[in-house]
Order: structure tokens, then sequence, then C-alpha cells
């Protein structure tokens, strides 16, 4: 998509990685639909890093984001 297609659009995701960073879940509660499913398509392509602290994992492993496009 163009560089700018994404400005401003936001998107409301429920995240749950493994502790190995593997992403489990990518639940869409709101925001633009196509932003949306285009995040939750890279996301699903991408490779996050394992969690190395087990207390961060607790924090961040299963959490709600807002993600919004910038230019």
């Amino acid at each position: 998509s163009e560089p700018h297609a994404w400005k401003g659009k936001r998107c409301n995701a429920h995240l749950d990685f493994k502790i190995d960073g593997t992403l489990d879940n990518f639940i869409i509660k709101g925001g633009d639909k196509d932003y949306c499913n285009a995040l939750k398509v890279a996301a699903k392509r991408a490779r996050f890093p394992a969690f190395t602290d087990q207390h961060v994992f607790d924090v961040m492993g299963s959490a709600r984001w807002n993600m919004e496009g910038q230019p």
C-alpha cells in the first residue's frame, strides 16, 4: 500500500503471545477494518523475540493494544 495510506487510522486489538515470542492470538476489538486486518496479517508474518523476563511476560504476554497509523 501507499506509505501514508494508514495515517490517522486506528486499531484496538488484543494480542496473546507465548513466552517464546510466538503470537497465539490477534483479536480485533475495534477500529478501521482495513487497517486492523493489515496489522493482523503483518503480525502473523512477523517473528517476535522471546520474552526473557517472566514479569514482562506476565504483564505484556496478553494485552490490549491501541495502534495508530503514522505518516
